[in-house]
């Protein structure tokens, strides 16, 4: 669900020109702060009555391609060119330092044109968007470890222990970059079970196969799609949309609060999940503050997991 708090046009533009108006219209205080407080009992009630689902729900079906030979050499030598305009742009564009899409674009797209001359201009623009993607958070992540590097060996000077080696990030590189798809370069039939792609060679038609418990998401909607090779087969991973689910409309309320022995507790008197959840969960937090205050990659990769794991799957289940 998402919620939505909207204003007034009234209220809002009484703000912005008590605002702008100088300091000649600040003097009735009392009437600006009578102003303000409505204002904003007007959001909060606009935020908790204005609830709607989400339209829309997305999910990723894997499946397999069946090419022939040439069809199969025509992909790889898509998958590689691919993958060359992609290093290009992260190249580029962290030794300048831009993660700007448009810039990148301006910049890389001729000589990426020239790389990977059997690329439709659409597959370069997808290349590029991928590099953008990738470059803004390896910048981030660089900008954020320089730093705090300063602070870690100040920390480590100060409990007397050597200064930690500084391991900056490098320039993101792919060996072998998934190829993504749109509406543009690639249509799918699930009636036929064939799939036809943009390569390196012209546009293509293949068989595919669906796994059968993606069966329900036949006849769905196709978005994007990624190509991609494992082990000598190529897959192909389509973002589908599913309609949004028919809820029933039911006039029953239920309160529902969290619980302390219990998770929690409906306003039915039912109680929800189990007394032992806490103490699952209290010793997930013990075990987690031995692994992070051991400091080393194993250990803080066994931490991280752990929490995933905790995130997707509650104590008890």
């Amino acid at each position: 669900m998402k919620a939505q708090a909207s204003c007034p046009a009234s209220d809002a533009a009484s703000i912005i020109k008590l605002r702008h108006a100088g300091t000649s219209d600040f003097r009735h205080e009392e009437e600006h702060g009578a102003l303000l407080s409505s204002f904003l009992a007007f959001c909060y009630l606009a935020q908790i009555m204005h609830i709607w689902y989400i339209l829309r729900i997305d999910r990723t079906v894997r499946i397999q391609l069946q090419p022939n030979t040439e069809q199969a050499q025509a992909l790889q030598e898509t998958l590689a060119q691919f993958t060359v305009a992609y290093n290009h742009v992260c190249a580029y564009g962290w030794q300048h330092g831009e993660k700007n899409g448009v810039k990148l674009h301006h910049a890389t797209y001729y000589e990426t044109k020239a790389l990977c001359s059997g690329l439709v201009s659409d597959l370069l623009i997808q290349a590029r968007v991928k590099a953008t993607e990738t470059l803004r958070s390896a910048l981030t992540w660089k900008a954020k470890k320089e730093a705090a590097y300063p602070k870690k060996v100040a920390k480590a000077q100060k409990q007397g222990r050597p200064a930690p080696t500084f391991k900056p990030v490098r320039c993101p590189h792919s060996e072998q970059c998934a190829v993504r798809y749109n509406v543009h370069t690639y249509s799918l039939n699930w009636a036929r079970q064939t799939v036809r792609v943009s390569t390196t060679q012209g546009k293509m038609s293949a068989p595919f196969l669906v796994p059968h418990f993606s069966e329900r998401y036949r006849e769905c909607k196709v978005a994007t799609a990624d190509l991609l090779s494992r082990k000598g087969k190529w897959w192909l991973h389509v973002v589908v949309e599913i309609p949004e689910p028919t809820v029933q409309r039911n006039d029953t309320v239920v309160g529902v609060d969290l619980g302390l022995n219990r998770p929690a507790v409906t306003s039915h008197r039912q109680f929800l999940g189990s007394r032992h959840w806490k103490e699952v969960d209290r010793r997930r937090f013990r075990l987690r503050r031995k692994l992070q205050s051991k400091g080393s990659r194993v250990c803080q990769t066994a931490s991280q997991k752990d929490v995933a794991e905790a995130d997707a799957f509650p104590p008890g289940l």
